[in-house]
């Protein structure tokens, strides 16, 4: 495909305004660009994901990245050296130079197989990637495609746990005049959070944010009225944990807080797991480390930068889940996911099918006689 090609294509995916849980036009424009070029055995699942393959064998290597976008639409412009619009960045841009890049190689004897994969509902739950992985697939390696500057290598993620925590005074509920008799529910809300939140920065504090326990508040509601001292709260928690400290030890911890806090203040604390995904790493030493390292050295003639980021994605479930090595790598500066000035460099985008070109001839080659 020559560059004009693969922008054109690239527009038309970002043309296609795909929320959680509204990818269908999006995954048949992924689909049929996939049965063009001459993919293998393509496919819709169940809950929406496109699959594709090329070759088989071993080694077997998954490319996969998220079709869906987050629930805000922009205009998709083309100006200068930019594509404007929702998805360029988060994740059609690493999508798309996955799909552009592997498919060179369909009618290529390779040694070895790709699995490409487009996957649903990224931004709202886990249950795209776990219908994957739960399907019996069986891999080697894994890339989950992600904004990461084009050129840095993410080596480890950290893991996360979403909590609702329900909190009810004994107490009741009751008017502000006379407020001394209750215990309102949104302020034990608070310093209950609180606890929590001085335990895992004193006790679990690393060097680095990343090697940090991090918990924070999304959000927090008690619908009682504006006149009412209130007996019940919902208080929403994300904690971001590093690899090598499990979740388990971190409910744990609460469940201690909250059994000496339900003592001393009267109150019932009810909390429900909403997300719990361990956090991963890989060996930096790992050949498909290496090999990336080296295509990205190849065809930009620099370093990749290995690194590791304080969020989570699903490279945490394949890697986890599955027991292989697993990395991310694409196109797209991470600071402008889900921002009203989400953009890609087309040089960048352009770059990134190179780069995962390059890695996919050197990591699993040719045949005798191709």
């Amino acid at each position: 495909m020559l560059d004009k090609e693969k922008i054109a294509l690239f527009l038309k995916a970002v043309d296609i305004f795909s929320p959680s849980g509204k990818e269908d036009e999006m995954g048949d424009f992924l689909l049929n660009f996939l049965k063009n070029k001459g993919f293998e055995n393509v496919r819709k699942d169940d809950i929406g994901n496109v699959i594709g393959e090329i070759g088989g064998g071993e080694p077997t290597i998954l490319l996969s990245s998220h079709m869906d976008t987050v629930d805000s639409h922009l205009p998709v412009k083309d100006e200068n050296d930019k594509i404007y619009g929702r998805g360029t960045v988060d994740a059609k841009g690493p999508l798309m130079s996955l799909a552009i890049a592997s498919s060179k190689f369909c009618k290529k004897d390779i040694n070895g197989k790709i699995i490409f994969a487009g996957i649903v509902r990224e931004e709202i739950s886990t249950k795209g990637m776990d219908t994957l992985l739960d399907s019996g697939i069986n891999i080697n390696y894994a890339i989950f495609a992600e904004p990461n500057n084009t050129i840095n290598i993410v080596v480890a993620y950290k893991g996360r746990l979403s909590l609702k925590i329900i909190i009810k005074s004994n107490k009741g509920s009751g008017h502000p005049a006379n407020s001394w008799l209750f215990d309102n529910s949104i302020e034990l809300a608070f310093q209950f959070f609180n606890r929590i939140k001085d335990l895992f920065l004193n006790d679990y504090k690393g060097r680095t944010p990343y090697f940090t326990v991090i918990p924070n508040i999304t959000e927090i509601s008690s619908a009682e009225g504006k006149n009412v001292i209130p007996a019940k709260t919902e208080m929403y928690i994300d904690i971001r944990f590093p690899p090598g400290i499990i979740s388990k030890k971190i409910l744990e911890e609460i469940d201690d807080l909250k059994s000496d806090f339900m003592e001393e203040n009267d109150c019932s604390i009810n909390t429900e797991i909403l997300s719990q995904v361990e956090g991963y790493s890989v060996s930096t030493k790992n050949e498909l480390v290496e090999s990336l390292k080296k295509a990205v050295q190849n065809t930009l003639g620099v370093k990749a930068k290995l690194t590791r980021k304080t969020g989570t994605t699903f490279m945490n479930i394949i890697g986890n889940k599955l027991d292989v090595p697993t990395v991310s790598i694409g196109p797209g500066d991470p600071k402008l996911e889900h921002t009203n000035n989400e953009y890609i460099l087309k040089e960048d985008f352009l770059n990134e099918i190179k780069i995962i070109e390059n890695f996919i001839e050197t990591f699993l080659g040719f045949k005798d006689g191709n």
